[in-house]
């Protein structure tokens, strides 16, 4: 009688981890990448009401002083509130200013991050983040002694520039049917 008790155990797990992505639970986390990295990306509904928000025209464009990226000029409804870089139990926060809207979660963080080693201990961090109508991109590099975000920006402006570079320097297409990807 005693063993029949415990047969049912996995089943009893298994029901509950699955009944928590049913009812709207998050979902499993798969943030863990190679060297024994981990990113966590934590973000927070938006409360207008905590913030100064100013517009440009007709859209919203400065929130705390600061430019947005996400939410596509209206107000954001949520703001990333952290994003942790973690190897081997050392922690480091990145700079998240300014980063709304971004459509990233810890199930599908690596599908919007990559990590590349950068140097001998070191990782450079690139991410896209969408809303679906806004897309922006982040840099970030990382090292054992802290982090700095080299560049947020939007896509289309990276887009553009890196189109008029090849131009003006007459260096082939990354993309389309003369590059090699």
């Amino acid at each position: 009688m005693r063993k029949s008790k415990y047969l049912y155990l996995p089943w009893f797990v298994l029901s509950l981890l699955t009944s928590s992505l049913a009812f709207g639970g998050e979902p499993l986390p798969n943030n863990r990448y190679e060297d024994g990295i981990t990113l966590t990306i934590t973000s927070k509904p938006f409360d207008p009401k905590a913030h100064a928000i100013k517009k440009c025209e007709y859209a919203i464009c400065v929130i705390d002083g600061r430019f947005i990226y996400g939410g596509n000029g209206d107000i954001p409804k949520e703001e990333v509130a952290s994003l942790v870089f973690e190897q081997n139990g050392k922690t480091i926060k990145l700079d998240v200013s300014s980063m709304y809207d971004t459509g990233v979660n810890n199930a599908n963080i690596k599908q919007h991050i990559s990590v590349t080693k950068w140097g001998r201990s070191s990782y450079q961090l690139v991410g896209y983040f969408s809303d679906g109508d806004d897309t922006y991109i982040g840099r970030w590099l990382v090292s054992p002694d802290g982090a700095i975000r080299h560049y947020l920006g939007d896509y289309e402006t990276l887009v553009s520039l890196t189109t008029k570079v090849q131009r003006d320097y007459g260096l082939p297409s990354t993309t389309g049917p003369d590059s090699n990807q």
